[in-house]
């Protein structure tokens, strides 16, 4: 290595630390809404939460989610399901969506998604996205802590 502390790849500056070398994954942007599918005792605090929605039929928040995305941006494309967990120094094969990826050290999180990305490159900048989904009264409930 000759006394280099980084090296260039494909225009990014890597530089050597710690005996890891940290390879930029890129790829466009999209919208995601993360989920667990269990409810475990770290979660609110990695995420500075005093509440959680508990939702008893996931399926139809689901449907109602994706549906109601898609009727205002028909050009995305939605993805929904479990997180694919990998090892960052050794798996990188692992999953073919990254969107639906995550480095196996937060598989303690249980992560489900819902995903939505571009067919195209959109032709301004993202926003925030809110949706009205309905009323979830009957198959939804709010935990306070």
């Amino acid at each position: 290595m000759d006394g280099k502390t980084y090296t260039n790849i494909q225009g990014h500056r890597i530089e050597y630390k710690e005996d890891d070398i940290v390879l930029p994954v890129v790829f466009n942007d999209y919208y995601l809404y993360s989920l667990c599918d269990h409810i475990y005792y770290r979660m609110p605090t990695d995420f500075g939460a005093d509440a959680a929605l508990v939702i008893h039929d996931p399926v139809r928040f689901t449907q109602r989610v994706i549906s109601t995305f898609l009727a205002a941006h028909p050009d995305w494309e939605a993805l929904e399901g479990p997180v694919t967990y990998y090892d960052p120094y050794l798996d990188y094969t692992s999953f073919r969506v990254p969107e639906m990826a995550k480095p196996f050290g937060y598989s303690y999180q249980r992560e489900v998604r819902i995903a939505f990305k571009p067919r195209r490159r959109p032709a301004t900048k993202m926003e925030p996205v809110f949706l009205n989904i309905g009323p979830m009264d009957d198959y939804a409930e709010l935990l306070w802590a």
